[in-house]
């Protein structure tokens, strides 16, 4: 929910379990971002959630959530940087700590140009950030309206033997050897506080758990990064293999689950090799447009370069857009003829970040917004297009990226963890004539917008 994520697609396994066994008590002995915490929360017969963590991070989202308090203290260099900062009340520490360990690769990497002005603009801006973590916070603890959650900063041993008959246990451990000490070095060095003791979740550790579990008539969902030996009785339940060489598994003690299996398709990539737009390139009314159409595989070597967020898929067809020679984006699109509509879908529309401009990405929506590229797509699908739609998930309620120049057609709010907020379904707002009035119009909007 904070730092990281549980992946979506395990989630909704999770929450299908939980809504089948409707336990009154739910135990997450590894707290992390509390994605586990979030979806027996939605489980209506789920009675009481008892989790534990003992980072500093989840410690500090757990005692807001249940209005304790943990004493901390912050260093001179913190004190400097962020004059005023309060550390009161639990979500003041919990704001605080989510910030700061958002902010610790930047600490971490001095003298790196990029690492450096992003630090700069959160020691000018603290107080903006730390008011939206606050918002997501409150928005996190109502999440929970209506149920007991229990979350104690101590070893999962020592809240794992109290576990009884009926209890559903999530049991999902660190992966990484001594994985605290490393993702959390900086934040722990800059804030003080009482840290539990805690033993590594070693193999014996876990058998011996699984043991006791089984003893005590307690169901448990184990997840681990790719399969693993288990003790008798344990089947492997849940499979994704999300890389080449690393899976999802999930195994269990309930006998009475039905396996799931998946696997995410690898995108075929190959570099065409071109130049990219760069820092010295200016864009221009007189500027080339050229959109050509290319095999799926060279779209595909840019977007996995450029596209962060995106669990990308390769459906639809391909076209590089070039400015005065120089790649500048990528146009991924697909028919939609399969739902019988006029709008062709707009499937990626990543822009190179070489350039000086801020706002590259919104000169791929004007350019896809012509009658020029609609005219291409067609006579590609044999099917009438006459506008463009796009589907985007979001944290917010509206995309920055698509706002102003597509409309806001729907907006779903998402009600399983571990994926974004929000799905929104954008349409083209204008088709414009040509590439050059897309060009233009991007031109007078957001072309002086610069690096």
């Amino acid at each position: 929910m904070f730092l990281g994520t549980t992946p979506h697609i395990i989630s909704q396994f999770v929450l299908r379990e939980l809504r089948n066994l409707k336990p009154e008590v739910v135990r997450v002995p590894f707290s992390g971002n509390f994605i586990f915490e979030t979806l027996a929360a939605q489980v209506p017969e789920v009675k009481r959630i008892i989790c534990t963590d003992v980072s500093l991070y989840s410690s500090a989202i757990g005692w807001y959530l249940t209005d304790t308090h943990g004493q901390i203290t912050i260093s001179e260099e913190i004190k400097n940087d962020y004059p005023g900062m309060k550390i009161e009340t639990p979500e003041d520490i919990a704001a605080m700590v989510i910030f700061l360990q958002d902010l610790s690769v930047h600490y971490s990497k001095p003298g790196i140009t990029y690492y450096e002005r992003m630090l700069a603009h959160a020691k000018a801006n603290w107080p903006a950030y730390i008011e939206k973590i606050r918002e997501k916070l409150r928005k996190c603890k109502a999440e929970f309206q209506g149920k007991k959650i229990d979350f104690r900063s101590q070893d999962a041993n020592v809240m794992l033997r109290e576990v009884e008959k009926g209890d559903v246990v999530l049991y999902d451990p660190p992966t990484i050897f001594h994985g605290y000490e490393k993702l959390y070095k900086w934040l722990h060095q800059n804030v003080g506080w009482s840290a539990p003791y805690y033993s590594d979740i070693v193999e014996e550790t876990r058998w011996d758990h699984f043991k006791m579990f089984d003893e005590r008539g307690a169901v448990c969902y184990y997840r681990n990064n790719n399969p693993c030996a288990m003790p008798e009785g344990w089947p492997l339940v849940y499979r994704y293999k999300h890389t080449e060489k690393s899976e999802y598994c999930i195994y269990t003690n309930n006998r009475n689950v039905k396996p799931w299996v998946g696997k995410r398709e690898k995108l075929r990539t190959k570099d065409p090799g071109l130049k990219l737009l760069g820092v010295g390139d200016e864009i221009t009314a007189e500027s080339k447009v050229q959109v050509v159409q290319v095999k799926n595989q060279y779209a595909n070597h840019y977007r996995v370069l450029w596209v962060k967020k995106a669990d990308m898929v390769d459906i639809g067809k391909a076209w590089l857009v070039l400015i005065d020679g120089k790649m500048t984006g990528v146009l991924m699109i697909s028919s939609g003829q399969q739902f019988s509509n006029e709008f062709a879908m707009l499937v990626s529309d990543p822009a190179t970040p070489t350039s000086r401009y801020k706002r590259l990405s919104k000169l791929m929506l004007f350019l896809v917004s012509t009658q020029e590229m609609l005219n291409m797509v067609n006579d590609e699908f044999l099917w009438e297009h006459t506008g463009v739609t796009t589907s985007v998930t979001s944290e917010h309620p509206e995309s920055m990226k698509y706002r102003g120049v597509f409309q806001l057609h729907k907006r779903t709010e998402n009600k399983v963890p571990g994926g974004y907020k929000y799905t929104l379904i954008y349409h083209s707002q204008e088709i414009l004539p040509t590439f050059k009035d897309g060009l233009k119009r991007w031109l007078d909007k957001f072309g002086n917008q610069v690096k």
